[in-house]
């Protein structure tokens, strides 16, 4: 690994994870309204047994 595929990467991370941080919030409420319905069935799934 060279240096300017290092720092390459390390742009590109920090690129996306500042547009994660900018979405976090939505992405966290998607991700909980995704995960909800999913969440809800395992416990039905484990209750019935």
């Amino acid at each position: 690994m060279n240096s300017e595929v290092i720092f390459a990467i390390l742009t590109i991370n920090l690129k996306i994870h500042m547009i994660i941080e900018c979405h976090s919030q939505h992405i966290r409420r998607a991700l909980f309204v995704a995960s909800t319905p999913l969440s809800l069935t395992v416990v039905e799934s484990t209750v019935k047994k």
